[in-house]
């Protein structure tokens, strides 16, 4: 990370590795009202089935004031595929106690149900073509939604 001028001058440099060595990766970055900075991103695990949400904050010289990367736990589901025609298929094997959600575009639920172990599947061969969203809940809060398209 570094911050830099206007005319491209670097104002500060500082490097950051993950716990581990783990992949990482920030999406997030704020400038902070005392000049310093939040960072948010994501540590993989090992067989990238699950993640760890990253948090740094940064003064105003690029020092860490202080870190968190084991605040929330993120469970990466694989949902496919996204062109279809009757099935939905969500491969995860960290999902317990998760439920899966299918919405239309304008929010209506029309599909609810608990995500079995590792496998579940969802019909949509019922439905008319369009856009649906799926949405993956666990411990109240919605962790991955994808958008499907039924032919």
């Amino acid at each position: 990370m570094q911050k830099v001028s206007t005319t491209g001058e670097v104002i500060w440099q500082q490097y950051f590795t993950a716990p581990d060595e783990r992949p990482f990766s920030f999406h997030t970055v704020e400038e902070t009202s005392d000049g310093g900075f939040i960072f948010v991103g994501k540590i993989l695990n090992a067989t990238f089935d699950d993640m760890n949400i990253l948090v740094l904050k940064l003064d105003a010289d690029g020092e860490i004031v202080s870190s968190a990367s084991d605040l929330v736990t993120v469970s990466c589901a694989l949902i496919y595929p996204t062109l279809v025609s009757t099935d939905v298929h969500i491969d995860c094997a960290t999902c317990t106690d998760s439920r899966v959600f299918l919405t239309d575009l304008n929010g209506k639920l029309l599909q609810s149900q608990k995500l079995n172990a590792d496998k579940t599947t969802l019909s949509l061969s019922d439905l008319a073509a369009g856009i649906y969203f799926v949405s993956l809940e666990q411990n109240g809060r919605i962790f991955q939604t994808r958008k499907v398209v039924k032919k």
